[in-house]
């Protein structure tokens, strides 16, 4: 049973987190532990699972992030870890920016470190733009190879792009 099945909502990435809130605390008092002791081993063990079952589901379906990646797994969109292959265009415009961040390092600079920042959210909004139509579905729906494709590649260059700008704030802590 994937996660989406275990709450009764659709497969979609865009989903109402307070209908899965509401689901998930319904569930947790419905399969709490607490309340099969003195079930027997079976039902106790069953108990077990369905509430660590409505804990993953639950932490992995209310952030997009995860949800993304989750749903991507479901389709088998994702590539192994270690396997995902950027394209080389983008592999070069982010080149030029861990050279600048590499700069930054050796000689901070507060213009820098913002315009660093400010380039990378607006790539990341940018990214966002090619993927909306997608990503706010709300209805179980069924997905071309090609708009896979599109979320696989979106979900693989975000990522990029969230380390980069976690190494850019980590340069200011130092600083």
């Amino acid at each position: 049973m994937n996660y989406y099945d275990f709450f009764g909502l659709p497969i979609a990435l865009h989903l109402d987190t307070k209908a899965l809130r509401a689901r998930y605390i319904a569930n947790s008092r419905q399969y709490h532990p607490d309340f099969y002791t003195l079930q027997d081993d079976v039902a106790q063990q069953k108990a077990l699972d369905n509430s660590t079952l409505n804990n993953e589901a639950y932490n992995t379906l209310r952030k997009p992030d995860s949800r993304l990646r989750y749903f991507l797994q479901l389709h088998d969109a994702l590539p192994e870890e270690g396997q995902a292959k950027l394209p080389q265009d983008f592999l070069m415009e982010m080149m030029e920016v861990n050279e600048a961040l590499m700069e930054l390092q050796m000689d901070y600079d507060t213009a820098t470190h913002e315009r660093l920042s400010r380039e990378l959210q607006q790539r990341e909004r940018e990214l966002y733009d090619r993927v909306r139509h997608l990503m706010e579905r709300t209805a179980d729906t069924t997905y071309s190879t090609q708009e896979l494709e599109l979320l696989t590649d979106y979900y693989l260059k975000r990522r990029y792009l969230l380390r980069l700008q976690n190494n850019i704030a980590k340069v200011r802590e130092i600083d």
